[in-house]
């Protein structure tokens, strides 16, 4: 049974971490089915979007099923939309990690508001508020809290219900998430042992049989584990390489020493100096991995639980040389497979779980117990200097923990809409039923924004779905568009805006995204499609697409029958003049000389069937690899000729 002291910690970590949620989310709480928390660390990620979709009823291939987070999502789903499902499973994380944060701390340090500090520290530890960010079953770091607090009430007092609770704890942290039963299967061994030589605060003596007993508890529910497993998942282990990840993906999404100390890239006053330094490592799109800071505050306070001199006074601190080394042993999982010393190859721990299981890549994620130990060690660090009943002491504990403080505390608030723009949602409050085409590429991040949405949307594809080709209005037009999205940065923005392109009117300008609305007449003949170029370039109001020796232009003449008609076209040669062959359909129409200078050539009369043709222009020299530069880097392109736009003029 908890204590009166131990039930007061917890109540006063449980209400506060609450509060600090609630205050966090605010932004959230004001739109709960179109914000989620946190800003993207690593661009639009498509996880938040899946499990959202997931939540809605959407299947979970067997593989990727699992079960506690899921299973909650869903059944949140069916009373409440999807996205606020998705905000109750990621907040209510908070909450939950400083309730047994607490309460282990509490087990070892014996004070109810250390112990608080201690159960906030780790709830709102970077990594928690990075992974809550994108990753809803990585962010359940209360499972792993409560985990290690069963093994540790089982080592220090062996009973049935102590041994009922760590069945339950060791079924919520392996199947709340796949890397939370990694990291508990890597972690137990040493979790046992260790947590057995540390004394308790009471001076309880230790009993082997506890060991012994917590030891085969633990060996048994990882039979039964890994039974049920090999049962419901065989093609995991029947064809794991089915699932490896590409070796280097180990080294990417494993912590580094030097990122421990490197404060989160999201802070409001630090977070920009950190980005330049993954930057400058090469760490980029990778980086949320890599937001596992201890804090100066957390280091300190551990520091001074460690320091040996006068320690053996207060029971309390014996425990914490076991503790910190939990906390390196967590380290050593979390780096990468590999180290490379003098041209010669080390292998780390890691190598082992990557050999047995190499579906997993991320092992910076083992920083979570890394996290959780080093605020352990922060309490007892800070009872220390409380003990000592000195204005000086309590001074330092003050500083440090303001210092937590600000190394940790999301300020400000970071939250983020659903819709990657404000003009997507612009759209989606207008009503009515618009066709919206999204300039942007359909990316895993992107593929369920029109369910999010409500919009019938599409995306740019390859090939035709061009947003600054001339023909870009009537093709639209004839699918049946009515507005048109283009983010900011795009080179097509500037296109369409140039001389307000016809055929679109802005109806929406914001930072991220222009709104246009398509008022172009449709035209019964158009270019469809291109293909054999490379992506479109731009400068100020002009733009091209260079080819390596063949383009076709897909020609639609959605008429009942041929037309005839020209084609202006502005084309540009690559290294030299160039003879261009034309043809309809595979039959000659015609050749044109093209000059190293942008001009516009003609082409035609030809007639043009009714339905779909392919015109092409074929180079009649070999392309060329030019030597200058392009978008900053070496043009190592084969290049023949560039096609500017075009004009069709019917007969």
């Amino acid at each position: 049974m908890p204590t009166p002291g131990a039930r007061s910690a917890c109540t006063m970590a449980l209400a506060a971490s609450v509060l600090l949620t609630l205050a966090m989310a605010v932004p959230v709480l004001r739109a709960p089915t179109e914000r989620i928390f946190g800003n993207e660390i690593n661009g639009r990620h498509h996880d938040p979007y899946t499990v959202m979709r997931q939540f809605a009823g959407a299947p979970v291939p067997a593989p990727y099923f699992q079960p506690v987070t899921d299973v909650t999502g869903r059944a949140l789903g069916r009373v409440l939309h999807p996205v606020a499902a998705y905000n109750v499973v990621v907040l209510a994380t908070f909450p939950l990690a400083a309730l047994f944060a607490c309460r282990l701390a509490f087990e070892l340090a014996g004070a109810r508001a250390v112990s608080a500090a201690a159960g906030l520290a780790f709830a709102f530890s970077p990594f928690h508020l990075a992974h809550a960010v994108d990753h809803p079953h990585i962010a359940q770091v209360q499972w792993i809290a409560l985990f290690l607090l069963a093994i540790w009430w089982c080592v220090h007092g062996f009973t049935a219900r102590r041994a009922l609770l760590l069945a339950v704890a060791s079924a919520l942290v392996t199947l709340s998430n796949f890397y939370g039963a990694l990291i508990a299967a890597a972690i137990t061994p040493f979790a046992v042992l260790l947590f057995w030589l540390a004394p308790s605060r009471d001076g309880r003596r230790r009993q082997a049989r506890d060991l012994a007993a917590t030891a085969a508890v633990m060996l048994a529910l990882g039979a039964c584990g890994l039974a049920v497993a090999c049962r419901t998942v065989p093609s995991v282990f029947e064809q794991s390489g089915k699932y490896a990840v590409h070796p280097i993906e180990p080294r990417l999404y494993s912590a580094t020493w030097w990122t421990y100390l490197l404060p989160p890239v999201d802070h409001a006053v630090l977070g920009d100096p950190a980005s330049r330094v993954l930057r400058e490592n090469g760490i980029t799109y990778g980086r949320l991995e890599h937001q596992i800071y201890i804090g100066v505050g957390i280091l300190a306070l551990a520091a001074v639980a460690l320091w040996r001199r006068g320690a053996q006074t207060d029971a309390r601190l014996r425990a914490a040389p076991w503790i910190a080394a939990l906390g390196l042993v967590a380290v050593a999982w979390s780096l990468s497979p590999e180290l490379h010393v003098a041209g010669h190859r080390v292998a780390r721990p890691s190598a082992l779980l990557y050999e047995l299981l190499p579906m997993f890549r991320a092992f910076a994620r083992f920083a979570v117990v890394v996290q959780l130990m080093a605020v352990l060690l922060a309490a007892l660090g800070a009872v220390r200097l409380l003990n000592a009943r000195s204005r000086a002491g309590a001074l330092a504990v003050w500083t440090l923990a303001a210092v937590v403080a600000f190394e940790y505390a999301p300020v400000p608030w970071r939250w983020r809409d659903v819709l990657p723009t404000s003009g997507h949602r612009w759209v989606a409050e207008r009503g009515g039923q618009p066709r919206v085409f999204d300039c942007g590429r359909l990316t895993p991040g992107e593929q369920h924004t029109a369910w999010l949405s409500g919009l019938r949307l599409q995306h740019r594809g390859p090939g035709g779905d061009d947003c600054a080709d001339p023909d870009v209005a009537s093709r639209l037009r004839m699918a049946g568009f009515t507005h048109l999205i283009v983010r900011s940065g795009e080179g097509a923005l500037a296109w369409l805006n140039a001389e307000r392109r016809p055929g679109f009117t802005p109806v929406y300008e914001a930072a991220d995204a222009t709104v246009f609305e398509i008022r172009a007449r449709p035209s019964d003949l158009y270019v469809g499609g291109l293909s054999g170029l490379y992506d479109r370039e731009f400068a100020a109001d002009r733009t091209w697409r260079w080819s390596a020796g063949a383009a076709t232009l897909i020609v639609v003449n959605v008429g009942t029958g041929p037309q005839e008609a020209s084609l202006s076209i502005q084309l540009q040669s690559a290294g030299m003049p160039r003879t261009i062959l034309v043809s309809l359909d595979d039959e000659p129409v015609g050749e044109l000389r093209v000059s190293r200078q942008r001009a516009t050539y003609e082409i035609g009369p030809i007639v043009l069937p009714a339905g779909r043709s392919r015109l092409q222009l074929r180079s009649d020299e070999p392309p060329i690899v030019p030597a200058g530069r392009s978008r900053g880097r070496r043009d190592r392109r084969s290049l023949a000729f560039a096609l500017g736009e075009w004009r069709w003029q019917k007969h």
